[in-house]
């Protein structure tokens, strides 16, 4: 059984620009994950924060 379960997330982060031509970054793209009960996750950022 899963406690945790997340489908098709995305995250695009948009830089300013003026008039529309800023840019965009595709962080996540369609990510599907799951947690099962008893388990754990760790997740390491860019920045090397740990999420857990």
């Amino acid at each position: 059984m899963n406690i945790l379960e997340l489908d098709n997330i995305s995250k695009i982060y948009h830089r300013g620009g003026w008039f529309g031509r800023g840019s965009s970054i595709n962080a996540l793209v369609d990510i599907n994950i799951a947690v099962a009960e008893g388990k754990s996750v760790g997740v390491i950022g860019r920045s090397a924060a740990l999420i857990c």
